[in-house]
């Protein structure tokens, strides 16, 4: 039987990533430069490099929520980053705090009592340290010291952070939870960036990570004006979920933005390949249009360019021109790429055969969303109902840190079995197979809609250039110079030249 935890830890969309922090229940706050200090166990001192042309951020909060796929993901970028950098891991090297799934026997009575009342998912995983080169814990204060020393110099640097995220109503109010709980704010990374020599390029695949694209803004504040030498990718908008959080091991069995941008990066792998105007460059934002291509999964990935594009009031005036096409194609190509490869693989060759597909995956899930909430307020009927009537025989049933309570468990046993037997429970239990096999549905059918998703939001990014091209102005200056940034190699961004 599925743990009841389960039908509660999605959202609208059917988000399949951990919520950050949910098990704190947002106890913790969150600044750019956190006041509380490491324990004194971990060692946080950290030797940045002199030409440390990238850093590396990644895990959790906590071993609940690091799982091995982040790990694994930075493991393959550091394989194709050159030069020097620094990489900041939940705990640290010697600290065992990676998630990795493996098989459980759930029929014994203790497992079924705690997939009852304390549902975990640490439950069926074991720990193990880092298997990347780790330099140093990614509490909040190590990662803003290092940026401290780091953002000063000269040269390029690259700046990924595989972790989780906790969002907000508005982009700004978005967090990067890093190990022991305290995070990286938007404004707080917004502001360190604001005094950088360095031309910067931030990527974040974590849930609700696109908050970090108000980064296009000193200060992350429209009303300051446009940033200059920095962009970034993200993996979902600031209110929504992303994939990429996976504790099974097998890269095969994961799905994921994350995971696609990494492999793309690192490897010649690819369907569609990778070099795509065959320019004989691979650039950051190739790699990102290819593993949007790639996904099969609930990401909805965008650049900081699609970011000011989608801010801009953009609607046609009548002394508008549109540029040549041939302009026009320099600027978009990625997305025309986009469009051909997603609409072959959905079979959406027109705009209109996507626009009626997203609106009819959207009743679907609207349906489905209904026949969910049905069914999670009878598992909350039927589960309260199946707790009180094991509390009233056995008090103490759900509190496996009592001194006595092997012995309780021993004793009762046969009666407690009797209890997980009855009307009541096997009602509970049928409504929660439901539950799974209806979100296992509802899944494929929310990758699809993102999938959808990404190919209108790149006929749209197309349409909105050829307006701002034809208006000109500071605004289309600053479009060119973040797609500039977005489309340099991973050598240009993280590699400093051995020459002063």
């Amino acid at each position: 039987m599925s743990e009841r935890a389960e039908s509660h830890v999605r959202k609208r969309r059917w988000g399949v990533a951990w919520v950050a922090l949910a098990s704190l229940g947002g106890a913790l706050s969150f600044s750019a430069r956190p006041t509380p200090v490491a324990p004194a166990a971990i060692d946080t001192r950290v030797r940045i490099p002199e030409r440390a042309a990238y850093l590396l951020v990644g895990g959790g909060a906590d071993p609940d929520s690091t799982q091995v796929s982040m790990d694994q993901d930075l493991g393959l970028l550091q394989s194709a980053l050159h030069g020097s950098g620094v990489t900041l891991f939940a705990a640290g090297p010697d600290v065992a705090s990676v998630q990795r799934l493996r098989e459980t026997r759930d029929g014994a009575l203790r497992m079924r009592l705690a997939g009852l009342f304390d549902p975990r998912d640490l439950r069926h995983a074991d720990l193990a340290r880092p298997s990347l080169h780790v330099n140093g814990p990614a509490f909040a204060e190590v990662v803003v010291d290092a940026l401290d020393v780091m953002l000063p110099r000269p040269g390029p640097l690259l700046m990924w952070f595989a972790t989780h995220g906790s969002g907000g109503e508005h982009p700004a109010m978005s967090t990067l939870p890093l190990w022991g709980g305290f995070g990286l704010s938007v404004s707080g990374l917004a502001e360190q960036l604001d005094g950088s020599r360095r031309d910067v390029r931030v990527v974040v695949t974590a849930c609700h990570g696109g908050g970090f694209a108000e980064m296009i803004y000193r200060g992350a504040d429209p009303e300051q004006g446009y940033a200059s030498a920095r962009c970034g990718f993200f993996a979902a908008p600031y209110n929504d979920e992303a994939a990429g959080c996976d504790s099974n091991p097998d890269r095969g069995a994961q799905e994921s933005y994350a995971k696609h941008f990494t492999t793309t990066l690192a490897t010649n792998e690819g369907e569609h390949g990778r070099d795509l105007n065959g320019d004989g460059r691979v650039t950051l934002r190739e790699a990102h249009t290819v593993a949007r291509a790639q996904a099969r999964s609930i990401d909805r990935p965008f650049a900081t360019s699609d970011y000011l594009l989608a801010q801009l009031d953009l609607v046609p005036r009548d002394n508008d021109e549109p540029d040549p096409p041939a302009r026009e194609e320099d600027l978009t190509f990625e997305e025309r790429w986009l469009i051909n490869a997603l609409g072959h693989a959905l079979s959406l060759p027109a705009q209109a055969d996507a626009e009626t597909r997203f609106n009819a995956l959207e009743a679907e899930l609207d349906a489905l969303d209904l026949r969910a909430r049905e069914l999670e307020r009878d598992i909350d009927d039927t589960y309260a109902l199946l707790r009180i009537a094991l509390l009233e025989r056995f008090p103490f049933v759900d509190d496996p840190w009592r001194e006595d309570f092997d012995r309780l468990l021993h004793e009762n046993a046969p009666a407690i079995e009797a209890t997980l037997a009855s009307p009541t429970a096997e009602r509970y239990r049928r409504s929660v197979e439901v539950l799974d096999t209806l979100m296992t549905d509802a899944e494929e059918r929310q990758a699809e809609w993102a999938q959808v998703d990404r190919l209108l939001s790149a006929y749209a990014t197309v349409e909105r250039v050829a307006l701002l091209r034809a208006r000109g102005g500071e605004d289309l200056h600053a479009f060119r110079r973040f797609l500039a940034c977005e489309r340099a190699t991973l050598d240009e961004a993280s590699m400093i030249s051995a020459t002063p």
